[in-house]
């Protein structure tokens, strides 16, 4: 009986124990994201220079006219400019995008160089739709302008070959009065970009003007599309190997492995949301951005990623370390202080900030190896003294490696961790539970088996 309280009261002080060391591991998960906010800070600081999040849209082409707005007192028309845009008919975009890493610090920052060559046609201007006679276009003083939110990020002038003759893009889009193609009071996106002045032969048959521009663009962390086209075409190819690819449409066909990838989009006017022009601002931004698609570069699971990953398992690394050393005291009539239980318990804990600290530096497999060498080291050698012999040190030493060795596979998985991490928990409870099936909890001897009386 006295025995049998014994063992609830250490069970006890072990679980509390337990708490106290799961707030500590939770103190180094706030630690990690720390870190990892602060890596996020070096990526914003590196794309302020280097170019940030591109979000490429166009071009569009933006028509004044004259609009009637009716007579003066001397009888004669008052006119008003306006504007209509087009989008066009087909607009295919084709390019590479090259990986670059570069160092703030300590960190390693994925960034990018798009080369990209736009290239399509303008056909079939509607402007009778819009009671809009010819007489009245300024078809002398088109627009063509394309979205680009980070300009810091061009390294090459952009010249616009349109119907065989040569353009500059100049900074700013829409008019010299502004941006008359979207809203600018929607202070969600950024409207700036680039623009030149074409002239539009306005014909009483089919009209087509071709365009043709390439651009040399930096950028980090993703490059995103707008469908303008009618029909749209996106083909990319790049050197990272670790691409996500989110948005309104996912790539039609997609190719990746440890080389880089590519990607082929074919997007249709009747997959979006909104018209190939328009009179006018327009207003509903959200409606056309809501069609946008993008191209990722992630890291992987980064070294941060797989860091707080680990601290999750940090009861796990804590509670049957506690419970073995438990049976070895239960079991085998050795008695540890609760002391001896919290300095096992901080050498857990300090494992997790030896990981974070030295993955900073090196790789993360060889800073777990590292973190786990001398983790069961430390503790393997403190075991000696606490369990009083050597093959008690060595078993507790073998369930760490295997338990580290374990979590190390399932830090490398993704998308099975969760299937490999419950079947090895719960291969773990059955070899517990047949490893102690035999132990009489309440006998004081803690025989395996009853002693027979002498009688």
């Amino acid at each position: 009986m006295k025995n049998n309280k014994n063992n609830s009261l250490k069970l006890l002080i072990g679980g509390l124990l337990i708490l106290v060391f799961l707030i500590l591991a939770n103190m180094v998960e706030t630690m990690v994201k720390e870190r990892q906010e602060r890596k996020y800070e070096a990526i914003e600081e590196v794309g302020s220079k280097w170019g940030e999040d591109q979000i490429l849209a166009g071009p569009v082409l933006t028509v004044p006219y004259k609009k009637n707005m009716g007579q003066n007192e001397k009888g004669e028309h008052i006119f008003q400019t306006d504007y209509i845009n087009f989008l066009p008919n087909n607009l295919d975009i084709k390019g590479d995008v090259n990986s670059k890493i570069l160092k703030r610090g300590i960190f390693e920052i994925v960034t990018y160089n798009s080369k990209l060559f736009f290239s399509g046609d303008f056909k079939n201007l509607n402007f009778e739709k819009y009671n809009i006679k010819k007489e009245n276009v300024l078809a002398d003083q088109a627009v063509i302008s394309v979205f680009i939110p980070d300009m810091r990020g061009i390294n090459e002038t952009v010249k616009l070959k349109w119907n065989n003759r040569d353009f500059d893009f100049n900074p700013g889009i829409g008019d010299k009065e502004g941006n008359v193609i979207f809203n600018p009071k929607n202070r969600l996106y950024k409207f700036s970009g680039i623009s030149t002045r074409v002239p539009l032969t306005l014909q009483d048959t089919d009209q087509s003007d071709d365009f043709y521009f390439e651009l040399d663009l930096n950028g980090s962390k993703e490059l995103s599309f707008l469908p303008f086209g009618k029909q749209t075409n996106v083909a990319v190819n790049s050197d990272w190997p670790y691409p996500s690819f989110d948005g309104a449409f996912l790539p039609d066909e997609r190719e990746v492995n440890d080389s880089g990838f590519s990607a082929n989009w074919k997007i249709l006017q009747l997959n979006r949301g909104y018209p190939q022009s328009w009179k006018g601002a327009l207003e509903d931004v959200d409606l056309v951005f809501n069609s946008i698609f993008k191209i990722k570069l992630l890291v992987g699971v980064d070294h941060y990623q797989k860091t707080m990953r680990s601290v999750k398992y940090a009861i796990l690394f804590i509670s049957l370390t506690f419970l073995f050393f438990f049976f070895m005291e239960t079991i085998n009539k050795i008695r540890i202080h609760p002391l001896q239980y919290v300095l096992v318990g901080l050498a857990l804990v300090l494992f997790f900030t030896l990981l974070l600290s030295i993955s900073e530096y090196i790789s993360f497999g060889w800073a777990y190896l590292a973190s786990t060498v001398a983790t069961i080291g430390l503790i393997g050698f403190y075991s000696k003294s606490v369990l009083g012999k050597i093959k008690f040190s060595l078993m507790i030493s073998l369930v760490l490696t295997l338990l580290y060795v374990f979590i190390y596979i399932i830090l490398q998985m993704q998308e099975t961790s969760l299937l490999i991490g419950s079947i090895g928990l719960f291969i773990i409870l059955a070899a517990i539970m047949f490893f102690t099936r035999k132990v009489n909890w309440y006998s004081d001897s803690n025989s395996e088996k009853p002693k027979k009386s002498d009688k």
